[in-house]
This record gives C-alpha cells, structure tokens and sequence, in this order.
C-alpha cells in the first residue's frame, strides 16, 4: 500500500483555500485513488469454496455438462453415475457389479462426446472385476444395455493401482485415456518408457466412427514407427487427472513416486512426448532409476516436494469470468493428501514464483479428486468424502473496509465544496 499512501499524502489540501485548478486536480487524484483502490480489491480478492452437493460418497470425479450449464455429473468410485440437476443428485448409471474397487481402482472418468447434443453418447472408464484392466465403454442416453466396448487396457493383476483412468477430448476431437505405469513402487520394469505397452501413457484414439472400437489418428507418433500406434505420450507415473485448455494445450497432473509432484504442460498437444519417469521424478533423478535419464525427457513446468503435499490432483487453466480477470489463463490444482490447492501463471518466465495458495480461503477440508470447470468456465471441486465445490471470489475484508472510507471520504469532502 506504500504507492497508494504516497498517493493520499498529495492530495491534502484545505478547501477553504483551493484554487479552481486545485480542486479539480484534488478530484481527479482522488479518483485515481479509489479507482486504484479498486483495483486493489480485485487483486487482493480471495477465494472460497462454496458446497454445492453433499452426501454423496467416494467421489473420484466432477464434469460440468457440455451442453446443459445447469447440470453437472459426478462419479463415485463404487460405481456411480450421477446426474446432478440444479443441485439435486440422481444415480443415471450403475456398473457397481461390474467393477474392481480394491485400492485406486473403481468407477475413474468420464467424458461426453464433442456431438452429446445430436448422438447422446458419453463414456466411462472403470476397473474390469474380472481382467482388471482398465476399460473404456460408450453409452448412448446413459443406457447401460447400449454399452459398446472402446477400449480395454491391461493391467498388472497383482497391483491395484496406478491406473490413471481420466478420459478427455482434446480440442481436435479425438479421445484421450490415461494410464498408470502399472503400479506397485518405482516402475521396476521401466514401463512407462516401453513404447510396446501401454502403461504410464497418454493415448489418443479416434472414436467418431461410432459403434465398438477405435481407429488410429494417421497423424499419432508412432504411426509408421517403433511404438505401439495409440500411444500420444509417454514417461507418466501415474497421470490420475489431465485437461486440455480452450487453446488446445495439455496439461497433465502427475503422481509423484517418494519425493516429487508434477504439473506437465504441452504447449500445441505435440504427439510423442516423453516426461521423464522412471528414471527422473520432476527434474530430479529417481535413485531407483534401472536406467538413465531419457535425452529427450520433457521437464515439467512447476513441481513442489512432499514437505507440502504428496499427491498431485491436476486441474484446469481458468477460463470463467466470475473470478475476475486476474484468474483467467491461470492453472489450478490440488493435492490429495495435503488438501493444498494452489494456482501457477503457466505462462510466467518464473512460473514457480507465480504460485499463489488459496487453501486457507477455503475454509473447507478438500480431498482432491477432481478439479474441473462447468459449461461456463467457472471451478468445481470434488472432495473424496462425497462433496462438491463450486470456487468463489469475495474481496478482502481489509480491502472493503478501505474502500468504504475512500468512499466515505470523498463523500465528505463534496459536501464542504458545498
């Protein structure tokens, strides 16, 4: 506040003995103070998290319908699908007979189609009970009878986590699926960086076509090349949540394994990028490594020690209105374990110095499972233990207090030129 009082102090004067030039520059720098005061409060505004749905149970996800800005659907990891409609949950999907539920398996992402509106069909991701794999299902009208099998991703059978199991679709239409390295500790077969298997990847797969099954995008990286065709990215732990921005950039939420949480950005969606791990947890050397770092390893773009969390929940670059200007392009994210939830400018020269921790504004205890947006941009968070948020910005109460004075003070001085 140095610069605004510096402001204030110029502006003392007695009315009594202005001239017409004083008082009209006294108004337009008292203008400036309360416009800068303003701006003040808008820079200074905090965040809360405002229970929109409680109750439920086990939530492992929260999506704002594409096509309805008042309808949002959530999943609980028992296997749950359910529609919520101004507030009110109603369960539209049932796979609970199914599905594994042991450890991080269970009922994991879901998505709706770029064409929900016309074809009505959405997609879950669940933990087969019987193969355990990761399966990927279509469904038209939330129908569990038109199920058509997209994808069936195996698994280890002796670990029941590192599954990833977010789905999205990316801005050029095409389907994403996460997936774990496979589980257990420190990737000892070096998983994620074969490109013959398919865990600790990102996969991109074309859907449009309708009915069961896939097609291979011609334009995949290792199309016509030494790794398995659907694989998009690869070096992940365990990439339980990733998104996409308005812009097309991916960003992915990985897992750390004893000391190191990352948060991936790939700038344009380039195919074929590898991040690193087993041999590199962040930027720094896993001492389980089996083999050296990858020459073409990507760095992430922030990562924070378990001194302050343990278990990244990767989130969404905001693009909503209701919390100001000054949150928009900024990616948000959370941790699991130490219920944190910060956001980074990804686009600072010094992204790690644009970190800004909202936790305490909250004022609520977060296991975060899902960091989304709705129809409108605005941010949704799923608590584990069965709440869902939606994030909202008041002014600082020292700020408000401020600006009632300025107010009041302007007030009183129009009164004695009177």
């Amino acid at each position: 506040m140095k610069s605004l009082c510096t402001l204030k102090n110029t502006s003392e004067y007695s009315p009594s003995k202005s001239t017409g030039s004083q008082r009209l520059r006294n108004v337009k720098i008292h203008a400036l103070l309360i416009s800068a005061l303003v701006v003040s409060a808008t820079a200074q505004a905090q965040l809360i998290a405002t229970p929109i749905v409680t109750g439920l149970s086990q939530l492992t996800g929260t999506y704002g319908d594409t096509t309805n800005a008042n309808r949002l659907y959530a999943l609980q990891k028992t296997g749950q699908l359910i529609q919520i409609d101004s507030g009110t949950p109603t369960t539209v999907v049932n796979v609970s007979s199914l599905i594994d539920t042991s450890g991080e398996r269970g009922l994991l992402g879901f998505a709706q189609d770029p064409n929900f509106s016309s074809n009505g069909w959405s997609y879950i991701s669940y933990v087969n009970d019987q193969s355990k794999a990761l399966d990927v299902v279509r469904l038209t009208n939330f129908d569990l009878g038109s199920a058509q099998s997209i994808i069936s991703v195996p698994h280890p059978t002796g670990a029941s986590n590192h599954y990833g199991g977010n789905v999205r679709f990316g801005t050029d239409g095409k389907m994403y699926v996460a997936m774990g390295d496979g589980g257990g500790g420190n990737d000892p077969e070096n998983d994620a960086q074969n490109l013959n298997n398919y865990l600790g990847k990102i996969l991109r797969i074309d859907v449009s076509a309708g009915g069961s099954g896939y097609a291979i995008p011609t334009d995949n990286p290792f199309v016509n090349a030494d790794g398995l065709d659907e694989i998009w990215a690869y070096g992940l732990r365990n990439p339980f949540k990733f998104s996409f921005d308005t812009n097309g950039d991916l960003y992915i939420g990985d897992v750390g394994q004893s000391a190191w949480e990352e948060v991936n950005r790939n700038i344009g969606n380039v195919g074929g990028i590898n991040y690193g791990w087993q041999a590199l947890e962040g930027t720094h050397l896993n001492p389980n490594a089996v083999a050296p770092p990858a020459a073409n390893a990507t760095p992430p773009i922030f990562e924070y020690s378990h001194a302050v969390g343990q278990s990244i929940t990767g989130g969404v670059v905001y693009n909503g209105t209701a919390l100001g200007a000054q949150y928009q392009g900024r990616y948000f994210f959370g941790d699991f374990i130490s219920q944190k939830f910060w956001s980074i400018d990804p686009n600072a020269t010094d992204v790690a110095a644009s970190l800004i921790d909202h936790t305490l504004g909250l004022n609520a205890d977060i296991s975060f499972t899902g960091i989304e947006s709705d129809a409108n941009g605005e941010l949704l968070l799923t608590s584990f233990n069965g709440s869902i948020y939606r994030v909202e910005a008041v002014p600082e109460p020292a700020t408000l207090a401020i600006l009632g004075l300025a107010a009041g003070a302007a007030a009183l001085r129009r009164k004695k030129k009177s």
